[in-house]
């Protein structure tokens, strides 16, 4: 009795983990989304409302439900203490920091940061092209994940069980 408790915990465990893999997937999807709304937002502030650039960061991460709006709220918050720091400074900063709390990658970040280097330095045509460039590559990614999702998300429910049935004929 106990051998069949086991082995329904050790395929139940498995099959979650390859479940965990699919979700893990979607939350990047998520990310992948909110960071490109939240450069749609950003671009209708600088070029409809003409707001301040911490003000507009401020209104960002407001509207954004995922994790992503940490890098906008935290960037107005410190803009807005004015330390002297200049704006890439205080955006990479933040990005460093917050970007562990999103399933955002590594390429993203480094996306992210060309962009914190034109962020309030160019004006506002070069900007509205500088995010539209962004949010084309963000598009990209997003089609991309949500292919590679699809393609893998039974490959990974099936090897979590497999897995699972694996281990429990193993310890048989």
């Amino acid at each position: 009795m106990l051998k069949i408790i086991g082995s329904l915990l050790i395929i139940a465990t498995s099959t979650l983990i390859g479940m965990y893999f699919v979700k893990r997937q979607s939350y990047y999807i998520e990310d992948l989304h909110a960071l490109n709304k939240g450069l749609t937002i950003l671009e209708r502030e600088i070029h409809y409302a003409k707001s301040p650039l911490p003000a507009a960061l401020e209104q960002i991460g407001m509207r954004l439900e995922t994790s992503v709006s940490l890098f906008f709220t935290e960037t107005a918050k410190e803009l807005n203490k004015r330390t002297g720091k200049g704006i890439f400074a205080i955006w990479k900063e933040v990005i460093e920091k917050n970007l562990p709390y999103t399933y955002l990658t590594q390429e993203e970040q480094k996306l992210l940061f060309s962009f914190g280097k034109t962020l309030g330095y160019l004006d506002r045509d070069m900007q509205i092209k500088n995010i539209a460039l962004i949010q084309a590559y963000l598009e990209e990614q997003i089609q991309q994940a949500t292919m590679y999702k699809n393609q893998q998300a039974r490959l990974y429910q099936r090897l979590g069980i497999l897995g699972g049935l694996l281990i429990v004929i193993v310890l048989l």
